[in-house]
């Protein structure tokens, strides 16, 4: 395996926990930069929020 696709795979690793953090209504400020940086590493678009933050049970 290719170190940069380690590396990728790590700051994936590292954008699903800011994006945990954002959904829970901490600091939604840095949630579109993230999508962004996402779907420049997979490829995949990033569906668009929902609108709900916080609680998941709501």
């Amino acid at each position: 395996m290719r170190w940069s696709r380690v590396r990728g795979v790590g700051e994936l690793v590292a954008l699903a926990q800011l994006f945990q953090v954002t959904g829970r209504g901490a600091h939604p400020e840095p949630a579109p930069h993230l999508a962004h940086r996402a779907q420049q590493l997979t490829g995949t678009p990033v569906p668009a929020a929902t609108g709900t933050t916080g609680d998941a049970d709501r």
